[in-house]
């Protein structure tokens, strides 16, 4: 009898080491994900976009005369998706510039970028405030805030094939964060059962 109840105490500890993503706490990520299938960086002051960028930058500063920068994403759910929950995280590996509050508000947008632009239209599309992440060289972003459950917690996926954006801003007046997808890194959505 205390061989069978060291065995499922044990299952249950490994059942638990393996789990996903658990609500507001993205530093238990462990699973499938997906990263952005495109990367945008947005300038506040013109309008533009700039595609075929390298990475992802939030940037804010007293000195830039309102040149601030965001980073829009575009996700596209992969057919591995079908079926499952979803929950969007951010990492960061140990190269990663954090300077400032290292705090990054999460907005959807309103429909995906189109492209590069250089001036105003069609802007960023910014929807809603889903949270707030404060940031870490070499860890998972951790949720300070959120502003509803969806993709903040596990949440159904969108169908398969379906394009999502999302936009990332600086919350504070003097803020650099900057990522490489090539290192790893940035957002991305964990699926699972």
């Amino acid at each position: 009898m205390l061989s069978k109840t060291f065995i499922t105490a044990l299952g249950f500890a490994v059942t638990a080491l393996a789990a996903p993503l658990q609500a507001r706490d993205n530093t238990t990520a462990s699973g499938l994900y997906f990263q952005p299938s495109a990367w945008y960086n947005y300038h506040v002051n013109s309008g533009a976009i700039d595609c075929n960028v390298q990475g992802g930058i939030v940037d804010k500063s007293y000195n830039n005369q309102g040149k601030d920068i965001t980073t829009l994403t575009t996700f596209t759910y992969p057919a591995a998706t079908a079926g499952q929950r979803c929950q969007l995280a951010f990492y960061l590996d140990s190269t990663a510039p954090v300077t400032g509050s290292g705090k990054i508000d999460v907005f959807t947008s309103n429909q995906p970028a189109p492209g590069c632009t250089t001036g105003w239209g069609p802007g960023n599309q910014r929807g809603n405030n889903i949270g707030r992440w404060s940031v870490a060289k070499n860890a998972f972003a951790t949720w300070d805030a959120t502003f509803g459950a969806y993709l903040t917690a596990p949440t159904a996926c969108k169908p398969v094939g379906t394009k999502e954006g999302f936009e990332f801003v600086g919350v504070y007046d003097n803020d650099h964060v900057a990522w490489n997808p090539a290192a790893n890194a940035g957002p991305r959505i964990y699926y699972f059962p």
